[in-house]
């Protein structure tokens, strides 16, 4: 589970993009580092263990989802 990386959909990045007010300050932080360059281990350092709850809020409304064939 550690290893996990999460991307932005193309629904996250119009989000982003757009502004529109349907995240949070800290759900954008998260999304900006949804780039499947970070395991799910950094983010927890950099947000803490409830990062899991929130990416999983995020992925339901498909904004993010666990990077597929990820080798790092």
């Amino acid at each position: 589970m550690l290893h996990i990386h999460y991307v932005k959909t193309p629904a996250g990045r119009a989000e982003m993009d757009a502004r529109t007010g349907s995240l949070t300050s800290r759900e954008r932080q998260i999304m900006l580092l949804c780039s499947g360059q970070r395991p799910l281990t950094v983010l927890m350092e950099v947000f803490g263990h409830s990062v899991v709850r929130e990416l999983h809020g995020l992925a339901a409304r498909v904004l993010a989802r666990q990077a597929r064939g990820h080798h790092g």
